[in-house]
């Protein structure tokens, strides 16, 4: 009974693991009326097809947590062009500058060995991957002393707008680099932020500034659009039977994304203002809603050669997956960066959020400039 019981249990696991794996289907090329070639055909195409699933059939059909990682890293995105370091200030304030959230399967100080190799090739292997980004090149930001409505309330309006990277040359020559890999990228964010300043500013020794305890919330809306092409390499089979024919494909393997989240932070802010440098620090919590959809396709014609048939009926192999998740919901943070500033200038402001409830190295880096009157 025992031995039937583990049995069972083998088969169970080993059903739940193929119902999971990615499923490549197709055709085989074929020559009307030559069921002889053909058969020759059919085995080479089984070739083809086996070699193309040592690359990619260990991939999830539906790849989770590679789908929420982009999610999530649209959340941590949307801390660009952030002021939470500045508040206190008489009038208004505006920042702008480029930002990038992201999500890891190893630390930040392997990042550059993960995009010099093959970023995605854990999804192959171990089957799904947390591993997602999401750049924004244009973040700005513009926030209100409103004390005329309440006093010490602080309240703003975030854009932030990414066009198609894959479109710039120089751009799209760089990322090209990382694994051979090709993108179509764009994103558009926009939100409003509201600051409360709980204890107010004040000066130590007359040199040092603390900027007092601030809280601050929003609600930030974010839509990305990712097309993503990964090479997989060239393969090939020969006929048997002398015919002195053979079969290729040179296949991609294509990520659409559609990624749409909605941000609520909540968080509560300090500072420092040592002369020129502004050290900030806080924790806080990203509420995140939404959906990312991926659809993951190929669709590769086989090469023939040799042979000289010209009614050769041509074949093909295809794979399709994919599937939709939601971003994490509670992200909790520590926020921290530096920045330089003169008077109501602030020359460089490098803004840094560590999501450390996320094991998978969630980060948010940032590089800001702007005025605080």
């Amino acid at each position: 009974m025992k031995k039937i019981t583990c049995v069972f249990l083998i088969l169970l696991v080993l059903a739940a693991t193929s119902a999971f794996s990615i499923e490549i289907e197709g055709t085989a090329p074929s020559v009307p009326g030559n069921p002889t070639i053909n058969g020759y055909l059919e085995d080479a195409f089984n070739g083809l097809k086996n070699q193309l699933g040592e690359q990619i059939g260990g991939l999830n059909s539906v790849p989770e947590n590679l789908i929420r990682a982009f999610g999530n890293a649209s959340v941590y995105a949307s801390q660009g062009a952030t002021q939470r370091g500045y508040n206190g200030y008489k009038s208004f304030a505006f920042t702008f500058g480029p930002s990038v959230g992201f999500q890891l399967p190893v630390s930040p100080f392997e990042i550059m060995d993960l995009l010099d190799g093959d970023p995605l090739k854990g999804a192959f292997t171990d089957g799904d991957l947390t591993f997602g980004f999401n750049p924004q090149v244009i973040n700005a930001q513009i926030g209100f002393n409103t004390s005329f409505l309440m006093k010490n309330l602080y309240l703003g309006l975030r854009i932030g707008f990414t066009p198609d990277l894959g479109n710039i040359p120089e751009i799209g020559d760089l990322i090209g680099d990382i694994g051979g890999m090709k993108f179509s990228f764009s994103n558009f964010l926009i939100g409003i932020t509201a600051n409360y300043q709980l204890i107010e500013s004040s000066k130590i020794l007359g040199l040092i500034t603390w900027r007092g305890v601030n809280l601050g919330t929003g609600f930030l809306f974010q839509k990305t659009k990712l097309d993503m092409t990964y090479p997989l390499g060239s393969f090939g089979q020969e006929l048997e039977g002398g015919s002195g024919m053979s079969l290729s494909i040179d296949p991609n393997l294509f990520f659409n994304m559609d990624i749409t989240t909605f941000t609520i932070p909540v968080e509560i802010m300090t500072a420092i203002d040592l002369a020129i440098l502004n050290i900030p620090i806080g924790f806080g919590v990203d509420f995140a809603f939404g959906e990312s959809a991926v659809n993951i396709g190929m669709n590769s014609d086989i090469t023939v050669e040799g042979g000289g048939f010209n009614n050769m009926k041509p074949g093909y192999l295809t794979v399709d997956a994919g599937g939709t998740a939601s971003p994490t919901f509670a992200n909790f943070k520590l926020m921290t960066g530096i920045g330089i500033t003169i008077g109501s200038v602030i020359l460089i402001d490098i803004p840094v959020t560590w999501y450390f409830m996320d094991k998978d190295n969630g980060l948010h880096v940032g590089v800001t400039m702007g005025v605080a009157f």
